[in-house]
């Protein structure tokens, strides 16, 4: 199962869309030290939080969806039920995410460049 850490504050409809993908929604916020070193985390939207560890790809909408190659991809993502569309605006990016054996689509409001500068 994938677990996603949530932000203080988030929208009770979001927490339930996300439970309805199956994904174990953690609201626990720990300190550096308890997590260590080497941990570390990715906000995908402005709720959604992932381990950078479990990340495959960040990949830019616009770029991707003109080849045909993204487009099946997220086609079969979408028909596999893999697609978690956690923003309600313009999506901008997708988060290819792979916890244990269970794969997850974020798709996101936040631009592919901007998601890459933060998980550094």
């Amino acid at each position: 199962m994938c677990k996603v850490l949530v932000t203080d504050g988030m929208n009770k409809n979001a927490i339930d869309r996300l439970r309805k993908f199956n994904i174990d929604i953690e609201h626990k916020f720990y300190d550096g030290m308890e997590l260590g070193e080497k941990l570390m985390y990715l906000r995908v939207e402005e709720n959604i939080v992932v381990n950078t560890k479990d990340i495959i790809g960040i990949f830019d909408m616009d770029n991707t969806t003109v080849s045909r190659l993204g487009r099946n991809f997220l086609a079969e993502s979408q028909k596999n039920g893999l697609i978690i569309n956690s923003t309600d605006d313009l999506p901008k990016s997708f988060v290819v995410v792979k916890e244990k054996d269970e794969t997850k689509v974020f798709i996101s409001s936040v631009s592919s460049k901007v998601l890459a500068k933060r998980g550094l």
